[in-house]
């Protein structure tokens, strides 16, 4: 009881009971999620709303990137991604060997698989030919970065406006560096690097929640930063040593300013990522990989002493500077800024060999849009900071004026970017315009002739014949598109010495040892980009020219015995000496003799058939004990020769090719059969491991939280109800 307000007469008030204030509370309790929900929708639908518009733009700037099968720049090095591609649509499931390039080598040392199998299972799914394919993936990979940066620019900045700018801005200026560096849709439709701009957009989306696993560590968080991280190892390696370096910066980051098991976080994700890679980075493909430098190596000789000295650097900073950036939080989004503008510009500064740097990556200039990606972030945040200024300038006039100062502003920035884009756009529409007329392409009419009159010999090309013979045709080549991948310690001397070499009769014997029935000769007026011959007449009036076509010439090479797989003597192999060299004319002489000018001596014959690229069935009939089979293709240790089920031993021979000694007699079945290396099997084996790990401990998590959700509440006995009522009535 208590009294009414204004009068004096005691009157009852009506108490509450209390199940209408827990209703009362839980309607408040609704209408506070609920708009939270529809504030967080709205701000989601926004999001995606800006995302699409600057996915939409870009897509426009290079809209005939997704029409057409190939590229007018046939100096691209896309036709080696092709390449890998038709041969996964060819051959699937038998991948192991690839017989085409540099006599032959691991399929696995090509090129990482994550691109070019996507490329494989768009045509097999959609029924698009490989080479569309190819430019749909690319051009949406191409497509999806800004929307990428978008997202990182978010999580930085919490800013929309900087976000979206930081986005457009990349996608309509093509590059901050055109000295010294291509635009990025350059090195989309030039260079024809899709698959490292494929790995940059997943790039990007690994850095993001890399620093969301740093920031607040979960196990589903960090599981999908593997996840990103494995993808970009498997994507692209350019895309992959772009990631180190931004991981660099963003490990460096909330280090020095002090975020909380930030590197823990970051070696979890990072262990778990390799196990997820495993399978393709086994040593061996590191150590082939390590090639892309080139020759010298001296790039990867930089880049090795590159990360150690950043890693002290950071140690060093740790010292001297986390005490003072870890109390400026807000500085943290632009410190990440520029140290990434900062890393990336003195990789591209070692191509210019600016302030006397070397170069500390491998093709630097390779790197311009992970550059201008940075560029692009630091405008965003730029226009962001702008924004408020205008903002506050604005704060004492009224709404209306405030409103124009920030529209004005923001129309000046998106005119700057339309007229930029006003200039730039017709380049990049024309560039990425694809071939109108295959049929008039030397590229396609000389492998097509060339396909229609080889089997199993070699051919030698150099240029874009050498880029796109495998695209058109399945003929074997001394060359080929990966350079890296490699494994035959002979293909470059010999194609330098065929290419320079002045005396037409060395590289015609190198042409009969390497079972070379062709050699395409680029003369000074082919209308193909690269002309490599520095003597292109020497084999005028030496070799008959088969073929002729725009510049491109066709020189055929006598071979007496042509076949891939033939019967040699034994004991002529055995007390063959090795070659000593390009120039060992004599050592190179007596190996031709034995393999291509001399008669079996032993009466052996052989028939082959090539079941699959890792299967080769040879009949071997009127056989000696000296009769030794010699195949022509690169040797590896993952090749077994095998007779009546026992496995007979694979020696190297003249141009790291293969020969076997059955020592049998008669009529017999030899089985080469190529298997995975160790390495390969360990790294698969690691991966499932890692798989399986995960998906346990993922099983074990979601479980617990589900019981978790699942437990009652312990609510009260009845006599803490009743004690509780009473004395809230009391």
């Amino acid at each position: 009881m208590r009294f009414c307000d204004g009068c004096g007469a005691p009157q009852l008030v009506e108490q509450v009971s209390l199940p209408a204030q827990a209703q009362f509370t839980e309607i408040t309790n609704f209408i506070t999620r609920f708009s939270s929900l529809v504030s967080s929708k709205l701000r989601i639908g926004s999001d995606i709303l800006l995302a699409l518009v600057l996915f939409a733009v870009t897509a426009l700037t290079i809209l005939p990137f997704f029409s057409g099968d190939f590229t007018q720049n046939w100096g691209s090095i896309e036709s080696a991604y092709i390449s890998d591609s038709i041969f996964i649509v060819n051959n699937f499931p038998n991948l192991a060997w690839y017989p085409l390039w540099y006599g032959g080598l691991p399929f696995h040392l090509s090129y990482p698989p994550l691109f070019v199998s996507l490329v494989a299972v768009l045509h097999t799914l959609s029924g698009l030919s490989i080479g569309q394919s190819y430019r749909i993936l690319g051009g949406l990979g191409y497509s999806t970065a800004p929307v990428a940066l978008y997202l990182l620019a978010k999580y930085l900045t919490k800013n929309s406006l900087a976000s979206f700018f930081a986005g457009l801005t990349y996608s309509l200026v093509p590059t901050f560096v055109p000295v010294i560096a291509p635009s990025h849709v350059a090195v989309l439709a030039v260079y024809g690097e899709a698959p490292h701009l494929f790995g940059f957009t997943l790039a990007l989306l690994a850095v993001l929640q890399l620093l969301r696993c740093m920031n607040r560590p979960t196990w589903f968080g960090c599981l999908a930063a593997s996840l990103l991280l494995a993808s970009v190892a498997l994507a692209n390696l350019v895309a992959l040593f772009a990631l180190a370096l931004l991981i660099v910066v963003a490990v460096t980051t909330e280090v020095l300013y002090r975020t909380k098991r930030a590197t823990r976080a970051f070696f979890l994700s990072a262990l778990v990522g390799f196990g997820f890679a495993s399978f393709q980075y086994d040593l061996r493909f590191i150590i082939s990989s390590a090639q892309i430098s080139g020759s010298t190596g001296a790039a990867l000789r930089y880049s090795i002493i590159l990360f150690p000295t950043l890693i002290l650097g950071l140690i060093i900073a740790r010292k001297f500077l986390s005490g003072l950036l870890s109390r400026q939080p807000r500085t943290k989004p632009i410190f990440f800024v520029l140290l990434w503008v900062f890393l990336l510009f003195l990789i591209l500064s070692g191509r210019a060999h600016w302030f006397n740097l070397p170069a500390l990556a491998p093709q630097p200039h390779r790197y311009a849009p992970e550059f201008d990606a940075g560029v692009s972030l630091l405008i965003g945040m730029l226009v962001m900071s702008a924004d408020r200024l205008v903002a506050r300038f604005g704060a004492k006039r009224d709404l209306s004026f405030k409103r124009a100062l920030r529209i004005g502003l923001m129309g000046l920035i998106l005119t700057i970017l339309l007229i930029n884009s006003i200039f730039t756009l017709p380049y990049s529409l024309t560039i990425t315009q694809p071939t109108m007329q295959l049929s008039n392409v030397p590229e396609y009419r000389i492998a097509n002739w060339l396909s229609s009159h080889v089997t199993d010999e070699s051919i030698f090309a150099t240029g874009t014949v050498q880029f796109w013979l495998n695209v058109f045709s399945n003929a074997r080549q001394i060359k080929g598109g990966s350079d890296q991948g490699a494994t035959n310690t002979w293909y470059d001397a010999i194609a330098y010495q065929i290419i320079t070499g002045r005396d037409p009769e060395v590289s015609i014997l190198w042409a009969q040892a390497w079972n070379m029935k062709y050699i395409v000769v680029t003369f000074p007026n082919a209308s193909t980009p690269y002309h490599d011959y520095t003597y292109p007449d020497k084999f005028n009036h030496v070799l008959p020219l088969r073929y002729y076509f725009e510049g491109n010439g066709v020189f055929e090479v006598p071979l007496p015995r042509p076949a891939l797989i033939e019967a040699i003597s034994a004991q002529g192999a055995t007390s063959l000496s090795p070659i000593a060299g390009v120039l060992d004319t004599r050592g190179l002489s007596a190996y031709v003799n034995l393999t291509q000018t001399q008669p079996d001596p032993t009466g052996g014959q052989v028939t082959y058939t090539i079941v699959n690229p890792d299967i080769i069935q040879v009949s071997v009939s009127g056989a000696s004990p000296d009769t030794a089979i010699l195949v022509k293709m690169t040797y590896d240790r993952g090749w077994q020769a095998i007779l009546n089920g026992a496995s007979v031993g694979i020696s190297q021979f003249g141009p790291d090719f293969m020969v076997t000694y059955p020592q049998t007699q008669g009529n017999y079945q030899l089985t080469f059969r190529f298997q995975r290396s160790d390495g390969e099997t360990i790294g698969l084996y690691l991966t499932m491991a890692t798989m399986a790990i995960v998906i346990l401990g993922s099983a074990i998590l979601y479980r617990r939280k589900r019981r978790s959700r699942r437990s009652p509440v312990q609510q009260p006995t009845g006599s803490e109800k009743t004690h509780d009522n009473t004395s809230r009535t009391g």
